[in-house]
């Protein structure tokens, strides 16, 4: 219970407070300031001063943000090296070629290469951000 009495004593100051706030009369009424000048933001330009009579002034969000800068997406250069072709395997109308000991066909991607053709002696690369093609043979061993 003693741990509980000085959470009483909030409610009991606060009813204190409204007390005495009521007992004691305000020396002057409480005015609503007049604003001369309003600093603008200069993506508002000049300002039209309107009087007060004909209701708040309404301004665009536009106006406030700032100015819309276009951003073109830089694309990095990706530097890697070309894949190396082991061996192309052909038997009728399917093409198979391994390249980095993996078995691919056309139409499948290794890194930023994508295997666009296979013939008995090369395969065509095609690198995927820029588009270029490269033509790889097989290597010999």
């Amino acid at each position: 219970m003693k741990a509980f009495l000085p959470f009483l004593l909030i409610p009991i100051i606060g009813m204190a407070g409204w007390g005495m706030a009521s007992w004691v009369t305000p020396d002057e009424t409480a005015s609503v300031p007049t604003i001369s000048a309003i600093d603008a933001p200069p993506s508002l330009g000049q300002p039209a001063v309107k009087p007060l009579t004909e209701g708040p002034v309404r301004v665009l969000m536009t106006a406030l943000l700032p100015p819309a800068v276009p951003v073109k997406p830089e694309v990095p250069s990706i530097r890697q090296p070309l894949p190396e072709v082991a061996a192309i395997l052909i038997h009728g109308s399917r093409r198979v070629a391994q390249i980095d000991g993996m078995s691919m066909v056309v139409g499948e991607s290794r890194g930023v290469y994508r295997v666009a053709a296979i013939e008995p002696d090369r395969v065509l690369f095609v690198q995927t951000p820029p588009g270029s093609t490269r033509w790889v043979s097989v290597t010999d061993r």
